[in-house]
């Protein structure tokens, strides 16, 4: 990755935005396996 040139602030501009984009779709789901799976658990009663 450190040896990919980068040809144009453009281009970096764009792998920004896909980074960002991935780390932020990659957080969501997190965030809503980890909400279903708590709100599961408290339905049927089962904590810890």
């Amino acid at each position: 990755m450190a040896a990919y040139k980068i040809n144009s602030v453009d281009e970096m501009q764009y792998m920004v935005v896909t980074l960002f984009v991935v780390v932020f779709s990659l957080f969501f789901i997190y965030i809503l396996m980890a909400n279903s799976k708590d709100r599961a658990e408290t339905q049927h009663g089962v904590l810890g």
